[in-house]
C-alpha cells in the first residue's frame, strides 16, 4: 500500500472525535469527593430510615389512606437523598475505574445504601401483606394520589418476597456476590486497550467499537480484527463472571419461585410471560426477514 493511503487509513482510524477530554460535570450533584455535603447526606439519610423503621415497622397495616401517601412520600424523599450520592459516586467511578479513590468511594456508598435498603424494606414486606380488599380500598382512595401505581405494582411481587430476615440477607450478601462480580467485569472491560494500528496509541474499548461504525471499509475490517485479538486477554475470567452471574440469578429465581429465567423482568416491565413469549416466537418465524436484508446489503457492498 502507498505511504500516503497509510496514512489516509491511519487518520480515519485514529481521528479525533472532539470528546477526548470530555468528562462527567457532577457539579450539580456534588462539588466533589470531599465535598462535605456528600458526607452529611449519606449521615442523615440514614438516620432518616431509622426514623422511619421506629415510626412504621409493625403498622403499615394500620394506616389510614392519608397516612399512607404519606409514609410513601417520607420513603421516597429519603431514598432520592441517598440515590443522589449513589450516582455521583457511580458517575465518578465511570470516568476512572482504574482509580482506587474512586473505587473506594462507590463501595463506601454502596455498603451504605445497602444499610439504607435493610433499613426500610419492611415497608414493602408489610404493605403487600395488606389483605387484597382492604388494599384496594386504599388505593381507591383519592388521597393516594400518585402513589398509587407504586403501590399498587408493589403488591404483584408478593408471591416472590421472603421474609424480612431472609431478604435483609440476600440484600447484604449482594454486595460480595452479584454485584461484587459485575463490577469486577467493568474494571476489566474499562482497562481494555484495543491497538487497531501498529504505528499508533492503542484506544479503549468502547473507543474501539464506535470505529465499526466508519464508512470506510478497511477501517472497519481492521478494527473487528483487533477488538477479536484484544477480547482473547482475560477471556475465562470473563467467562467465569458471566456463569456465577447466571447461576447467583438462576438461585435467586429458585428461591422467590419464579417459574423461568425472563419471569422477573417481564414482571418488572409489567408485561406478561404470555405476550414476552408471544413476541420471541413471532420474531423467530421471521427470521428470513433480517437473513434476507443482509444478503442483498453483501450484494450491494
Amino acid at each position: 500500500m502507498p505511504h500516503n493511503e497509510q496514512e489516509v487509513c491511519r487518520v480515519s482510524t485514529q481521528a479525533l472525535t472532539g470528546a477526548e477530554a470530555v468528562a462527567w460535570e457532577l457539579g450539580d450533584l456534588y462539588a466533589g469527593p470531599d465535598d462535605p455535603r456528600l458526607e452529611t447526606d449519606i449521615s442523615q439519610a440514614l438516620a432518616d430510615a431509622g426514623a422511619f423503621r421506629e415510626r412504621y415497622r409493625g403498622h403499615v397495616a394500620d394506616l389510614d389512606a392519608p397516612g399512607l401517601a404519606a409514609a410513601v412520600a417520607e420513603l421516597e424523599r429519603i431514598q432520592s437523598v441517598f440515590v443522589r450520592a449513589e450516582s455521583f459516586a457511580f458517575l465518578s467511578f465511570s470516568t476512572d475505574t482504574a482509580d482506587p479513590a474512586r473505587g473506594a468511594l462507590l463501595q463506601r456508598v454502596e455498603e451504605r445504601s445497602t444499610a439504607l435498603s435493610t433499613e426500610v424494606l419492611f415497608f414493602g414486606l408489610e404493605w403487600v401483606a395488606v389483605d387484597d380488599a382492604r388494599a384496594e380500598a386504599l388505593l381507591a382512595d383519592p388521597a393516594i394520589g400518585a402513589h398509587r401505581h407504586f403501590l399498587a405494582s408493589s403488591r404483584r411481587y408478593r408471591p416472590h418476597l421472603l421474609s424480612e430476615l431472609e431478604e435483609t440477607l440476600m440484600a447484604e450478601k449482594a454486595m460480595t456476590s452479584s454485584s461484587a462480580w459485575s463490577r469486577l467485569f467493568t474494571e476489566l472491560t474499562s482497562a481494555f486497550k484495543v491497538r487497531i494500528d501498529p504505528d499508533a496509541e492503542p484506544v479503549g474499548l468502547e473507543q474501539a467499537l464506535s470505529k465499526l461504525q466508519q464508512p470506510d471499509r478497511e477501517v472497519r475490517r481492521r478494527t473487528a480484527e483487533a477488538l477479536t485479538e484484544a477480547l482473547q486477554s482475560e477471556l475465562r475470567t470473563r467467562a467465569y463472571i458471566f456463569n456465577t452471574l447466571l447461576l447467583d440469578k438462576a438461585t435467586e429465581d429458585r428461591r422467590r419461585g419464579y417459574p423461568s429465567w425472563i419471569a422477573s423482568r417481564n414482571l418488572s416491565n409489567e408485561a406478561s410471560d404470555a405476550s414476552v413469549q408471544a413476541l420471541v416466537d413471532a420474531v423467530i418465524a421471521r427470521y428470513d426477514i433480517p437473513q434476507r436484508y443482509y444478503r442483498l446489503k453483501a450484494k450491494l457492498l
